[in-house]
């Protein structure tokens, strides 16, 4: 699906990406991605509930946090996760010391089986 992504959109510079598990092919892959990064105007209710957390917070710690007036959209969380699940592939493919595990193995943690 990320391959689909990636091939199929309107630049032509990246028409021929294949998710081949190759170094090279995450240094095309980022150039791709930071194109197409996205975002949208935080919606108003986040931005309410945002300053109602600062406010909560101390004179001396409010400084340190800012919260922007945008969020990053659905579909580049999608592409996030997607890219994340790949990078780690790639590893995995490149360095044979990488390997994947489970570390409990109980269906009582919600995301049991999920990378």
């Amino acid at each position: 699906m990320l391959e689909r992504e990636v091939r199929f959109g309107n630049e032509v510079d990246y028409q021929n990406w294949t998710a081949d598990k190759t170094p090279d092919s995450l240094l095309v892959l980022g150039k791709w991605f930071s194109q197409n990064v996205a975002t949208m105007e935080r919606p108003e209710e986040e931005k309410k509930a945002k300053a109602e957390e600062l406010a909560r917070l101390s004179d001396k710690l409010r400084p340190m946090y800012e919260v922007p007036d945008w969020v990053l959209t659905e579909r580049t969380f999608s592409l996030i996760t997607d890219i994340g699940m790949y990078l780690g592939e790639t590893f995995q493919a490149n360095y044979s010391v990488i390997k994947w595990d489970l570390f409990i193995k109980t269906k009582l943690w919600a995301d049991h089986q999920w990378p």
